[in-house]
């Protein structure tokens, strides 16, 4: 269908079945009804979550230290039908209509998991649909008062409250930077680990 630029299964009424079918190997191409009921039983099956699963788990079993790097990207949408919300595209460095889509990567920066947002999700809301699902697949015991696992994101989620509360209720510890700094450190603390107060 795509090569023919059929862009869904009703405009193949408009096409000769026989022609069609020959592409395919068939004698005909399937009837619509037929046709859409067969798309439905293929993305209807759960297959793709569980090799996912399984994926992430033996993903996770092999690295030695529990180190995800979280970051959205946002799916630009071409079409028409949707009226979607306008999302700054640095690759384009445009604002464009589209949907964000939150990658999971390892050290490494391998992608292990992306996780499509709602229309209007930000990083926060998405990092904590995303921890339970990373803590669902880590077997290792983490030690007293260390952490399950770090996340690393963006300076858009800086918010120390926050940080408390994945600790509290996850054991996660977050890596990030602040932005907008205005006072800065002395030398001699970053040198000794003690601050001088004038």
């Amino acid at each position: 269908m795509v090569l023919c630029r059929i862009k869904n299964p009703e405009q193949l009424k408009k096409h000769s079945p026989g022609e069609l079918g020959k592409l395919l190997g068939l004698d005909r191409i399937p009837e619509v009804g037929y046709f859409r009921e067969k798309i439905r039983q293929i993305t209807d099956q759960p297959k793709t979550d569980e090799l996912h699963t399984v994926l992430f788990h033996s993903w996770a079993e092999k690295m030695t230290e529990l180190f995800f790097y979280i970051d959205g990207h946002v799916r630009v949408y071409y079409g028409d039908l949707a009226n979607l919300p306008k999302r700054f595209v640095s690759r384009e460095k445009l604002c464009l209509s589209g949907t964000t889509e939150f990658w999971v990567n390892d050290q490494q920066g391998l992608p292990l998991m992306v996780v499509t947002g709602e229309l209007n999700d930000k990083l926060k809301s998405a990092v904590e649909e995303i921890i339970p699902k990373i803590q669902k697949e880590i077997t290792r015991v983490a030690e007293p008062g260390e952490p399950v696992f770090s996340i690393v994101v963006d300076r858009e989620v800086y918010e120390p409250g926050w940080f408390k509360k994945l600790w509290n209720e996850y054991r996660v510890a977050v890596i990030t930077y602040r932005k907008n700094v205005k006072d800065e450190w002395d030398e001699d603390f970053l040198k000794t680990g003690t601050r001088h107060r004038s």
